[in-house]
This record gives structure tokens, C-alpha cells and sequence, in this order.
């Protein structure tokens, strides 16, 4: 788990990368001041079927950026934060972006850590 400390004039930046949690793996911690940016490769959730995910911390509503093969997802057109702010799930108008996902598929979030 290395951690990078840069100070600056307006503070420190922290960059921390832990290489797995339970919902993501590279998932990469990029603190400015007070709050965390949060990256991670949520892949292995891809199951063929779910539309469902859940990122491996809570986030700030409106932060969430969705990836699929590296193509950013709109928010609210792609995808919907739920309510609980530690998951969301992908909008799928006849099943087309749900047929998109394989196990060659690659999903990949960033977003604002709450606390």
C-alpha cells in the first residue's frame, strides 16, 4: 500500500493505493485537504445479469463518474446514484448497455468520498 506525500502552498496531497476491497480491486485514494478521491476498478462484479453495483465507499451525491470500457456513462441517462450513496445501477433502455457487459467488459468509477 504506498502512500505519496506532496506538500504545496495551498496543503498536502496523499495519494494511497490499496490494491483490493471487497466490491473493487486498484482502488486508489487521492486525498486534497479534506476530502478523498476515490478510484477504482469495480470489474469484478460483472456477472452478465446485474445492473446493480456498489462502490467501496459511500460518495458525495454528484460526484460519481461511471466508466464502461472506458467510455464515460451520463449520469442519469447512463446510470442513477441510489439513494444510499454507496451504490448505483445502470439505466438499460432494452437491455443495451446490460448486453454490453461480458467478461471482457471493464467498469471503472471515481468519485468524492464521504467523510
Amino acid at each position: 500500500m504506498p502512500i505519496i506525500n506532496i506538500s504545496t502552498s495551498s496543503g498536502t496531497v496523499e495519494i494511497k493505493e490499496e490494491t483490493e476491497s471487497e466490491y473493487g480491486e486498484s482502488v486508489t485514494s487521492t486525498t486534497i485537504g479534506n476530502v478523498s478521491f476515490i478510484s477504482e476498478d469495480i470489474t469484478k462484479q460483472i456477472n452478465g445479469l446485474n445492473t446493480n453495483f456498489i462502490t467501496s465507499y459511500s460518495f458525495i451525491k454528484g460526484s460519481l463518474d461511471v466508466y464502461i470500457n472506458g467510455l464515460k456513462m451520463s449520469s442519469g441517462f447512463d446510470f442513477m446514484e441510489n439513494n444510499d450513496l454507496s451504490s448505483f445501477y445502470l439505466i438499460s433502455l432494452n437491455n443495451d448497455i446490460v448486453k454490453v457487459l461480458n467478461v471482457n467488459s471493464c467498469i471503472t468509477i471515481k468519485y468524492a468520498k464521504v467523510g
